[in-house]
């Protein structure tokens, strides 16, 4: 074949394998291995994204990570804040003007799968507000805070901490005060 028939072959090739921006990914074959029973080789192939996929879209699905289902609640202490991971000037009793209000958290998680716990804190009157979803890592104890901006109204609060399930691990009543 002469350079001025590969000059026409080739825009032909691009248009049938689509244009450089065309996002096309493919996955490389598996090796060559010789099949026990005869001399012939096989070859395993891996499927070959089309025009558009991503490697993504083709790649097997995972299989989702198992999560904790037997966390402990260990401390849950109420507190003005949080220093060095640990509970600031902890309190049971709190005015209705302070900012926030902090619930730290310690769980143990004798099984060390990633979990999740949630902190709710209930008014003396009326639902939960708010309920914070807390991410618990893979360790055999995490600790971890919660606070509220809401806890204005006077009375006897409750925060409350549940596991992914919604199971209650435990409860700590306090005050607010006007």
């Amino acid at each position: 074949m002469t350079n001025r028939h590969l000059a026409f072959v080739f825009p032909i090739l691009l248009a049938a394998c689509g244009s450089p921006s065309t996002t096309t990914s493919t996955t490389a074959p598996a090796p060559v291995s010789a099949d026990a029973g005869s001399n012939a080789a096989v070859q395993k192939v891996a499927p070959v994204a089309t025009t558009g996929q991503t490697a993504a879209q083709i790649a097997p699905k995972a299989a989702p990570k198992p999560q904790a289902d037997k966390l402990v609640l260990k401390r849950l202490v109420l507190a003005h804040g949080i220093e060095n991971k640990e509970p600031l000037d902890p309190s049971s009793s709190f005015n209705a003007k302070e900012s926030k209000v902090y619930a730290f958290v310690e769980v143990e998680n004798p099984e060390k799968l990633p979990g999740e716990v949630s902190v709710s804190f209930e008014p003396p009157k009326g639902k939960a507000q708010g309920e914070v979803k807390l991410a618990i890592g893979e360790g055999a104890h995490w600790r971890t805070w919660a606070f509220t901006r809401q806890a204005h109204e006077a009375g006897e609060w409750t925060a409350v901490v549940k596991d992914a399930h919604g199971h209650e691990l435990g409860r700590q009543t306090f005050e607010v005060q006007l």
